[in-house]
């Protein structure tokens, strides 16, 4: 049957179709084999119990008096009910069914079913009536939990319990409670279809007209036993096998809490009904594509797993009757089996293709389906992951039918939702048709990993996603739209909406005078070298930046800086700035061969270089061809000539500010080009997050060469307050920073989460001891993923300091989005979210053809907005790669950075970062 994929992908539609009814009437005559003859059994002896049974029963020993197998429904019946018959009906089919007289013992080391002869079931009674009309449903609910919740003794039994909770003189609640060893699903359907036919032969004295049962469950289990061996078993295997070669990968939903190192039963559920034209849609369209609405519905549910996952390879769990031979379809028992359906859904398939996959992988299974689920896990020798269950964790259960709308005789049954609290996988999708046409059922989830609103947020994106298949079944999966339009705007334009009035137009260096004139003796930069006051700064700034101008620098020009993090290194910076220059920093500690490299790639007109470091670029510079050599400029000559400073124009917002060198997955340097606007609209989202002013001192601690040491060198200085730059050796060291950040007053600490965990070990030791660092007043993660245990640390020792969690990409000017953090995270947070897009940024979450995908679902980050750079200088081709055309903000020009960044959108429209994506950006 492999074949039949081959097959379906050379056919014309029309073709295809009428292949697909032929397997159809194949499958259907396949359901119900004809009759075979029994193996038979000495009703004397004990029995082994079936596989299944078998499975369970271990289970229970592992975790004896747990609830977690109980099997409850509640029926509201309706009309003048007649409580003694209604019992004398119970005891008939106890009577009638042995699987309802079983218990279960041990022999000889194996487990064995003991039938007893006979049972007496009583129906307990709890009268309601005394309880306001408004409480019943609560009270029925609680009941309900407390009945369900009871535990059963597998070896003294009964393993049956009924009780009746009267409303009123016609109105009922029927609890019906069994244990899964003896019922499943169609036992249900059974037991009360024969319990309707009691009920109205009792009520009219007459004898029930129901035909002997021509086997029992033991009939069964012994004959499984029989058949599921040697050649018959190594022939089931063997397709199993080849099919979950690999073996599938696990499905990777994201979850709102960290996964149990052992995988928990506590859940709760989501009850969901499709509208009937949806439902009368979804069946038209499966018997137009030859299919059941079962496989219409599981290729959804695939559907919405790739498009939350982006996993092409998704397998997924489903519930077989285990009903194929007819002399079992009318026994109460435990027959389901569970199968492993595993589609490929690479390639961007249409729906239909993926219907037509789905379809013939579960032909195919469904020809497999008596293989017991734990011989197969046995078989396939998986490495045991007891965190989740084996094979999949995402389960389907599709069922014709309910015992909504039952008759019997002057009585009126409707099925009941219950509230479940035990959920067996990490989510399951329940559905099954009813007597009005629709579909209803429920999504069962683990409260241990996920909320209940995502799991609303799932079932909603689910129904959208039906919709759209029965509209346009011939889309490719990946176009086919989750989102209702109300979310579609909210995380395209109303969290997007970031605009402030900035002055953007101004430049830096024209910012930075203005305040000079405000506070000239103010200190605008501090180390333990020295310090500089506004006015100061201003002097020598314009003085090199005069000199710049005189050697050619001019705008768009690119001059390199080769020296150690120093007040020359920031007096450079503002001159090139004021010379209309952009400035390329370089650092003196990589080898000549990178500092060559680079360079020659950004055809730099000049080297701004300290005397420490002149040997190291004259080094560098004779790697390099005469012609390509830029200038060599000493900063400290430069700084002492004399000579007229003239008034120079200031640079405009477009101009080019910085280019700073990242190397990409080639190891190749890539030079990020930032320009005015975008370095400025970052300096004051610094401001106005952090609320800087004239009284905070900022730390300068990070590297030249890293894009967050710009805001670190110039956003004070927009407001009149303090740098001050911190050398390498104490910036690097735990208890040496926190004392340099005491004895400067510094208010603003930026750092890599790693340095924040030595600092918070440094103290926390036994030569520790407390440290007041009252002055400060953010500290700000930075470079790493920020681990929640960390910031707990922090907040604990520190409570009135709060975290600024930050995410930006040098391509984009720094720091994109902003996360304050003052109140510890919960033990159950999984990962700090990085927060919400700065002002005139947009963040969106994408697929890889640049759509939108839902809240929730991870996908790729593209920046927007006015910090977005021009590109990689000099290298066209890689530019055009990821700095893409924007498609959601109606301007021509605008344009999107695709970050690689794999993240996810929370309910708040906080961004929470999840890694890297795997696979090269394309377009």
């Amino acid at each position: 049957m492999s074949e039949l994929i081959k097959r379906l992908a050379n056919l014309s539609p029309e073709q295809r179709q009428l292949l697909l009814r032929r397997l159809a009437e194949q499958e259907q005559k396949a359901a119900v084999p004809a009759d075979r003859e029994w193996p038979v059994r000495d009703p004397s002896q004990p029995t082994l119990l079936s596989f299944a049974q078998q499975q369970l029963w271990f289970g229970e020993q592992l975790d004896p008096g747990n609830s977690l197998n109980n099997l409850m429904g509640l029926v509201h019946i309706t009309g003048r009910l007649d409580v003694a018959i209604l019992e004398k009906s119970f005891n008939a089919i106890v009577a009638r069914h042995e699987a309802l007289r079983t218990v279960f013992s041990e022999r000889d080391g194996q487990p064995v079913q003991i039938i007893s002869s006979s049972l007496t079931l009583k129906v307990a009674m709890t009268d309601l009536c005394s309880i306001p009309e408004a409480e019943h449903e609560a009270e029925i609910r609680r009941l309900a939990k407390e009945e369900g919740s009871q535990p059963f003794d597998l070896s003294s039994g009964p393993l049956i319990r009924v009780r009746l909770l009267k409303l009123g003189e016609q109105s009922h609640v029927l609890a019906l409670t069994v244990h899964h060893i003896v019922f499943d699903g169609v036992s249900q359907a059974v037991l009360f279809g024969e319990l309707a036919a009691f009920y109205d032969a009792f009520l009219k004295g007459k004898t029930p007209a129901l035909p002997p049962l021509p086997i029992q469950y033991a009939d069964y289990a012994h004959w499984q036993r029989q058949q599921f061996q040697g050649e018959a078993l190594e022939n089931q295997l063997a397709y199993w096998k080849e099919k979950l070669r690999g073996p599938p990968p696990m499905v990777e939903l994201q979850t709102d809490r960290p996964r149990p190192a052992v995988q928990t039963s506590r859940g709760s559920y989501l009850p969901v009904e499709l509208p009937h034209p949806l439902c009368e849609a979804l069946v038209a369209l499966s018997r137009q594509e030859g299919a059941t609405l079962f496989m219409t519905l599981m290729a959804a549910l695939k559907t919405l797993m790739f498009r939350y996952t982006q996993q092409t390879d998704v397998t997924t769990g489903y519930l077989t009757a285990g009903r194929s031979r007819r002399e079992v379809e009318g026994l109460i028992g435990f027959f389901i089996n569970t199968l492993a359906l595993r589609v490929d859904l690479s390639g961007a398939p249409t729906f239909r293709e993926l219907l037509a996959r789905t379809r013939v992988a579960s032909m195919e299974a469904f020809s497999h389906q008596e293989l017991p689920f734990d011989h197969l896990v046995n078989a396939l020798q998986l490495e045991r992951d007891l965190s989740r269950s084996p094979l999949f964790q995402v389960m389907f259960i599709h069922q014709p039918g309910s015992n909504a709308g039952l008759q019997f005789s002057g009585l009126s049954l409707r099925s009941m939702n219950i509230r479940t609290e035990v959920s067996r996988f990490d989510i399951t999708l329940t559905l099954h048709d009813t007597e009005k046409g629709t579909v209803e059922g429920a999504w069962e989830y683990n409260t241990d990993l996920f909320d209940a609103s995502t799991i609303a947020r799932l079932a909603a994106h689910y129904e959208r996603l039906l919709q759209a298949i029965v509209a346009h079944p011939e889309q490719r999966i990946t176009e086919l739209p989750l989102m209702m339009e109300e979310e579609r705007r909210r995380v395209l334009v109303e969290w997007n909406d970031t605009r402030k009035d900035f002055p953007l137009h101004q430049s830096v260096t024209e910012l930075f005078e203005a305040q000079v004139r405000r506070t000239p003796k103010a200190v605008a930069v501090s180390s333990s070298k020295g310090k500089r006051t506004y006015e100061e700064l201003s002097r020598e700034v314009a003085r090199l930046a005069a000199r710049l101008r005189e050697r050619g620098v001019g705008t768009e020009s690119v001059v390199a800086l080769l020296m150690d993090r120093s007040l020359e290194f920031l007096t450079s910076m503002l001159a090139v700035f004021k010379a209309g220059g952009a400035y390329l920093p370089l650092d003196a500690e990589h080898p000549p061969q990178r500092i060559a490299q680079i360079l020659e790639r950004s055809g730099a007109v000049g080297v701004l270089v300290s005397k420490e470091w002149q040997e190291g670029l004259a080094n560098a510079l004779a790697l390099l061809a005469p012609g390509a050599r830029p200038a060599e400029w000493s900063v400290e000559a430069l700084l002492q000539q004399d000579g007229p400073v003239a008034e120079l124009a200031a640079p405009r917002p477009e101009h080019l500010a910085y280019v700073i060198f990242t190397s990409g997955s080639t190891g190749l340097p890539k030079g990020a080009m930032l320009e005015h606007r975008g370095m400025l609209n970052h300096l004051f989202a610094k401001v106005e997050a952090l609320g800087l002013t004239s009284a905070d001192v900022v730390a300068q601690t990070a590297s030249q060469c890293f894009d967050i040491s710009v805001w670190q060198f110039l956003a004070a200085l927009l407001v009149g307050g303090q740098v001050h730059i911190i050398e390498n050796e104490v910036a690097h060291e735990p208890r040496p920073l926190l004392e340099r950040l005491v004895e400067s007053g510094t208010s603003i600490l930026e750092t890599v989460p790693s340095l924040l965990r030595a600092v918070l070990d440094e103290l926390e030791g036994p030569e520790g001891g407390p440290l007041a660092l009252s002055v400060l007043r953010w500290l700000i993660p930075t470079g790493e993923a920020l681990p929640p245990e960390l910031c707990r640390r922090w907040l604990a020792r520190y409570p009135g300091i709060p975290v600024m969690n930050a995410y930006g990409p040098t391509e984009c000017s720094d720091d994109v989005t902003h996360h304050p953090i003052s109140t510890p995270p919960g033990s159950e947070v999984v990962r700090m979210p990085i927060g919400r897009a700065v002002a005139n940024m947009r963040m969106y979450v994408v697929d890889r053809q640049l759509r939108p995908v839902p809240l929730g679902a991870p996908g790729e980050l593209c920046v927007g907005g006015v910090g977005v750079g021009r590109g990689y200088l000099r290298d066209p081709a890689r530019t055009a790669e990821v700095f893409v055309p924007d498609p959601f903000s109606g301007e021509p020009s605008a344009r999107l950075y695709r970050t690689g960044d794999l993240v996810r959108q929370l309910p708040g429209g906080e961004l929470e970062f999840l890694g890297r994506i795997d696979h090269q950006v394309k377009v």
